[in-house]
């Protein structure tokens, strides 16, 4: 009351003392002493009330002086600052939660493969609520069940006789802490927990605490991110619960479009094995042609040409000289015959594999068109696979025969040489070029068919080329099992020199 403070010291009636080491404030300490100096200060502390806890404060004392600067007394103002210092604490929170999930979602939204998204999702997890590890449930072929897909700890060692533990949950235990009003459960003592799931694989861990996050589509519960806490009990501040919803939500997104990409990719392999077999077939078709070719309707030929040269040997005047016009006709006709079976599909390709196969075509290839052919080809220790040998010589052909027609040159190079687990072909030449804005995907170009040819063994194939100054057709087909990533180094990478 007022009248209690009459007489009493002011250290007494207001005590002050400092937040940082606590020792006692003297007002008397912040007075002016001399005249001309301000005549108000500020500055704050811990007001400690005779009961109850110390209440921050933000103290003004204004000095009472007359004219000549002389001081009379003070006025002394105080203010608490509990509440602006919670907002403060409470924005500063919040600024760190959003600085937290706007960094994980930069990493989620730059990873697509749906594994990396998991364990990305778990790691952050853990850094960002410090616990001991973190999994990643999702609902499995049945329906009733969500079964593990990730699971990060940050201390590996711990977990090493981990023997993957969330095989599979009923999905009805979650259902029954999750909501989507409710997206967040905390079981701060597992112990008092005991019909868990794996309840004894937590005693075995030491796993204290389980913060559950819900996992939704819409309304629809697809999983749930689970982090753990070992050694002790721990109880999860506000913003911590707050941010673990939040990275929930960024989780579920992620998860989603990791999920689309997933099956877009199921259909694209879907679409390249189907063109593959396509391009198999069409190859079978090609062998299966050539050869009708060159085996039943060639030797139907030679054996008219035979007939022919029988029945010209016992004709005389007119009718021998006709003999023999249709004699020249037939030998046209097989020739003809043998150029399709070659174009077709040379056997020798399957025979005696590809560098035969291309020294041959080179050399016929310069024998019809006159262009010079630059080959070089390193010597290899082994065949390789009958899918890579067709697609280089494909694609090989397909160039050259572009060259003819477009290029208007009298040389042109051939590059094979086998690099870094890939067969790398390259044709170059230094003739008209083309602008590849609009003659990339001319149909008549055969560009598109070299590319799908290259893409359909696991590699790719690129295109150089300026108007006037020539063309360059890279390509890179793999020795493995395993796709060529598309290098930038890799795209202006000579095949032979």
């Amino acid at each position: 009351h007022h009248s209690e403070a009459i007489g009493r010291s002011l250290t007494d009636v207001f005590p002050l003392v400092d937040e940082t080491t606590r020792r006692s404030i003297d007002l008397f300490d912040f007075q002016d002493d001399g005249a001309g100096g301000s005549s108000k200060r500020a500055f704050v502390g811990l007001l400690m009330p005779a009961s109850g806890n110390p209440v921050p404060v933000e103290a003004t004392m204004t000095s009472i002086v007359d004219g000549k600067g002389k001081m009379y007394g003070m006025v002394l103002i105080f203010r608490d600052v509990s509440r602006q210092r919670e907002t403060m604490q409470e924005i500063r929170r919040q600024a760190n939660r959003a600085e937290a999930l706007v960094h994980v979602a930069a990493q989620l939204n730059s990873q697509l493969e749906l594994k990396t998204v998991l364990n990305t999702i778990c790691e952050s997890t853990n850094q960002a609520i410090q616990a001991s590890a973190t999994a990643v449930v999702l609902q499995s072929d049945q329906q009733e069940f969500f079964r593990e897909r990730a699971m990060v700890s940050l201390n590996p060692t711990t977990w090493k006789a981990y023997p993957g533990a969330w095989l599979e949950i009923p999905k009805q235990i979650f259902e029954s802490l999750l909501s989507r009003q409710q997206p967040v459960a905390i079981i701060q003592d597992v112990r008092n927990h005991p019909a868990l799931p794996y309840f004894k694989l937590f005693k075995k861990f030491g796993i204290e605490t389980l913060a559950i996050a819900g996992l939704f589509r819409g309304s629809q519960l697809l999983g749930a991110l689970i982090s753990v806490f070992t050694r002790q009990p721990k109880t999860l501040a506000e913003d911590e619960v707050m941010l673990l919803r939040g990275l929930a939500d960024q989780a579920s997104s992620a998860i989603q479009n990791a999920e689309l990409f997933e099956q877009v990719r199921a259909g694209r392999e879907r679409q390249r094995k189907l063109a593959k077999s396509l391009v198999d077939i069409q190859e079978a078709e090609r062998r299966h042609i050539a050869r009708e070719l060159h085996d039943h309707l060639g030797q139907l030929l030679t054996g008219l040409q035979f007939m022919l040269e029988n029945t010209k040997n016992e004709a005389t005047g007119t009718q021998r000289s006709n003999l023999e016009e249709i004699q020249k006709a037939v030998s046209d006709v097989i020739g003809q015959v043998r150029e399709m079976s070659l174009n077709l599909r040379p056997s020798m390709l399957d025979d005696m594999g590809l560098l035969p196969t291309l020294h041959w075509h080179i050399d016929r290839y310069t024998r019809q068109t006159g262009i010079q052919v630059n080959f070089q080809g390193g010597k290899f220790r082994e065949r390789f696979p009958a899918e890579i040998e067709t697609a280089a010589y494909r694609i090989i052909q397909e160039a050259l025969t572009n060259v003819a027609r477009y290029a208007q040159v009298k040389e042109v190079f051939v590059g094979l040489v086998e690099q870094d687990d890939a067969l790398w072909v390259e044709v170059l030449d230094k003739g008209r070029g083309f602008d590849p804005s609009v003659d990339l995907d001319r149909p008549t170009s055969g560009l598109g068919g070299m590319r799908e040819r290259a893409s359909l063994v696991g590699g790719y194939l690129t295109v150089r080329t300026f108007i006037n100054q020539g063309t360059q057709i890279l390509a890179a087909l793999p020795l493995t099992e395993k796709p060529l990533e598309r290098r930038k180094y890799d795209r202006t990478r000579p095949a032979g020199r």
